[in-house]
């Protein structure tokens, strides 16, 4: 599906959860008939010298502090 969320396996692009749909909670949690895959990473925010959204897996370059305010989780069907 073109829709769904893919990862790479080793190998080659696959989608997460089979191509049932996907996204990416920021809450700590998963809607209730979505199954926790894992973490997606931490995310937060970088303050070099503006603040702005650091996404999971994100960096914030340039130098500069990064502030973790929480861990992302994969959800799927």
């Amino acid at each position: 599906s073109k829709d769904a969320l893919y990862h790479y396996n080793g190998e080659k692009w696959v989608p997460e959860g089979g191509g049932r749909g996907c996204y990416i909670s920021y809450s700590g949690a998963c809607l209730s008939d979505f199954t926790n895959m894992g973490s997606a990473g931490s995310w937060g925010y970088c303050n070099n010298p503006y603040y702005f959204f650091r996404p999971p897996g994100g960096g914030c370059g340039g130098g500069g502090g990064s502030n973790t305010i929480g861990q992302a989780l994969v959800c799927c069907k």
